[in-house]
């Protein structure tokens, strides 16, 4: 039986996951780089023999009490406030010295225990965020605009989880949304309200902050494969 809030999640094109009401999370969809079955392969199988397609739902993890999905990558909030994470986090602009394959991901490709004593988790498709039970809000993941809340480096990602803020009372992605009421999922070329490069808090005296792409004073020029250069603020 499945948790009635909250227990769905899905990524843009790729797989869903689910929560029943004993804690254990299943998903199914394609298998993209073995994420739904993150136990099963060894570190040295290639990642196009693990891109099957899971028609039945397999069993990801127990003892879990929250989880969020990316377009390719997965956060899990433990009953004990661990938060897991694995998968992986791309970089499709080309903007940093370091333009090569090492400098354009983040990958993990088992559950890896990144924070301990959390509330809440999430997980946009190029970062992910957690809330301790304290407040304060860690985020991992691209900063290529500093969409982390840290200053940009030469490194176009913040590879653990460091802590930004206090007194956070909730966090947003790329999009402020979650448990969307929408019956139907809409076209993916419909980006009238998603901000991929940029992070959305909430203090708990109610102010809202921002971070990332258009909302700072720095400037700087990246581009997309097979695209025009372009500036953009940071």
């Amino acid at each position: 039986m499945c948790i009635r809030d909250r227990s769905l999640d899905c990524s843009d094109k790729n797989f869903c996951i689910y929560l029943t009401t004993d804690g254990k999370l299943y998903g199914m969809g394609t298998n993209i780089q073995g994420i739904l079955t993150p136990n099963v392969y060894s570190d040295t199988d290639e990642f196009l023999e693990k891109n099957n397609d899971i028609t039945l739902p397999v069993l990801i993890m127990e003892n879990v009490s929250y989880a969020r999905v990316g377009e390719k990558s997965i956060v899990v909030l433990k009953t004990d406030g661990s938060v897991w994470w694995w998968g992986q986090y791309m970089n499709d602009y080309k903007n940093s010295k370091f333009n090569n394959e090492e400098h354009s991901f983040m990958y993990c490709a088992r559950p890896e225990k990144i924070l301990e004593n959390c509330i809440y988790v999430t997980s946009g498709n190029y970062m992910g965020a957690a809330i301790t039970d304290s407040g304060d809000l860690y985020t991992w993941g691209l900063n290529v605009f500093g969409q982390c809340g840290f200053p940009v480096t030469s490194d176009d990602f913040v590879r653990k989880p460091q802590k930004v803020l206090d007194n956070v009372h909730m966090v947003w992605l790329e999009k402020i949304e979650f448990s969307s009421l929408d019956e139907y999922l809409m076209p993916s070329s419909n980006f009238a309200s998603t901000y991929p490069f940029n992070s959305f808090v909430q203090l708990d005296n109610g102010d809202i902050l921002a971070a990332g792409r258009d909302l700072g004073e720095n400037k700087k020029t990246v581009s997309l494969e097979n695209s025009p250069s372009m500036k953009a603020m940071y």
